[in-house]
């Protein structure tokens, strides 16, 4: 409910909504706002259903391509809907009961879904190979699925969908781009990772998440810091304006 009321209050009348299919009726009563499915038929043939419930389950390049030409702007999801509303029985829970008989990520989840960062507000994991969200800006976040010694992790994240900036630059062959920001959600301090690896001598990393930035409950309150392989990391300012504009910003060696 609150996710979809601060839809209304962000969005213009007809921006669309991407979420799942309960949540649809949600959105089309508080946020008066177009949705992909819901079970009021928003869709109109079968062909969008089966591309709607396959974007969950592929990669950011398949999302957008269900996004884009259907004008969505939104996309509402979070680890709730990793358990029952997105529908693959072979798909492990995003949480895992652990022997102390506490919750916790479940790292067989975030290895093999793609589009697992939706569950954590887009940011990525190099260590497990999570990739983070290049196109989708975090902007509201509610209610609480874990809590863990760092942070509290959301149930519920909405998204804004922006062209993103790209970071580009140079490093040794196959070394870690890291790009970290310190990320507030809803007065909790975390981390937002935006990685990839250098290619042929070079390496071109987008991120949706500006510098020195706010939404309602989330922050970067500061520049992020880049790193490329063992070497030191540099403070990088990108700005809202990049990140909307799709600009390109090349970094010093």
């Amino acid at each position: 409910m609150l996710a979809a009321r601060f839809i209304r209050r962000a969005s213009a009348p007809g921006d669309g909504v991407f979420t799942t299919w309960p949540d649809g009726h949600v959105v089309m009563q508080v946020a008066e706002r177009p949705v992909i499915v819901c079970g009021f038929g928003s869709y109109v043939t079968p062909e969008t259903f089966w591309a709607a419930e396959r974007a969950w389950l592929r990669d950011e390049e398949n999302l957008e391509a269900v996004l884009a030409p259907r004008e969505v702007r939104w996309v509402m999801a979070g680890v709730e809907h990793f358990g029952g509303s997105v529908a693959d029985p072979a798909l492990p829970p995003a949480l895992a009961q652990r022997r102390d008989g506490t919750r916790g990520f479940n790292q067989a989840f975030y290895r093999r879904l793609p589009m697992a960062a939706l569950t954590t507000g887009g940011g990525g994991a190099p260590r497990l190979g999570t990739a983070h969200l290049r196109q989708l800006l975090p902007r509201f976040a509610v209610g609480v699925a874990l809590t863990t010694r760092q942070s509290v992790v959301p149930a519920l994240w909405v998204y804004e969908r922006v062209r993103g900036a790209t970071l580009r630059g140079r490093g040794p062959e196959g070394a870690t781009v890291t790009l970290t920001y310190g990320f507030f959600v809803n007065g909790r301090e975390t981390t937002w990772v935006a990685w990839g690896r250098v290619r042929d001598g070079a390496f071109a990393l987008a991120t949706p998440l500006p510098t020195r930035w706010r939404s309602e409950g989330l922050a970067t309150p500061g520049p992020a810091m880049l790193r490329v392989g063992v070497g030191p990391a540099t403070a990088v300012e990108v700005t809202e304006r990049a990140v909307r504009s799709g600009a390109t910003l090349d970094v010093e060696e």
